[in-house]
């Protein structure tokens, strides 16, 4: 971070990924406390953040009260991913949501793009092209268990045909119309 910390080509500095995940709770508070604070005195020009994804309330109050930027995962119905940028909004920073798209718990394309374009919030969806990660597969896939009919992540097969090429022209519509917004 100190060797960047004044490159314009960094959007943001995204510390810890989902402090308190796999049923550590609140024991990695202090990590993450530690880490914002190793983050300011490096002082970097850029915004530091960790996404907002659900865990302890004590770890979502420090993330909400400490980052630059709010960034947060999402993987639920466009109705709830609404529900949340509504909250997060009334921090009154900007909103990117570093994770989304699982198309088994309805968080899809065709629902969920049209929520970001409309409330102007920045989103990554995790995955993009199905290989060695296997974002396809859903969380607790067992290996040898056949592959879902809907895939969880991923727009890509690995031979970089579209999953589904009507997502991709959504995405398409979508990057054409916030370019023409912000030309106006």
């Amino acid at each position: 971070m100190a060797a960047h910390r004044d490159d314009a080509r960094i959007l943001c500095w995204d510390l810890y990924n989902e402090a308190g995940n796999a049923g550590m709770g609140n024991a990695t508070l202090p990590l993450l406390e530690d880490t914002f604070r190793w983050a300011r005195e490096i002082n970097p020009v850029q915004p530091i953040t960790s996404g907002i994804w659900g865990g302890s309330r004590r770890i979502t109050n420090f993330l909400r009260a400490h980052s630059d930027i709010i960034s947060f995962h999402n993987y639920e119905s466009a109705l709830k991913l609404r529900q949340e940028i509504s909250d997060l909004k009334s921090l009154g920073r900007p909103l990117i949501c570093s994770e989304w798209l699982n198309r088994a718990l309805n968080s899809t394309v065709a629902t969920c793009l049209p929520v970001f374009a409309e409330e102007h919030v920045g989103a990554f969806n995790w995955g993009l092209v199905n290989g060695k990660t296997q974002t396809d597969l859903p969380w607790g896939h067992k290996p040898g268990e056949p592959a879902p009919n809907i895939w969880q992540h991923d727009l890509f097969h690995s031979d970089h045909t579209p999953y589904d090429s009507h997502e991709l022209e959504l995405f398409r519509r979508s990057i054409r119309q916030s370019a023409q917004s912000r030309s106006q």
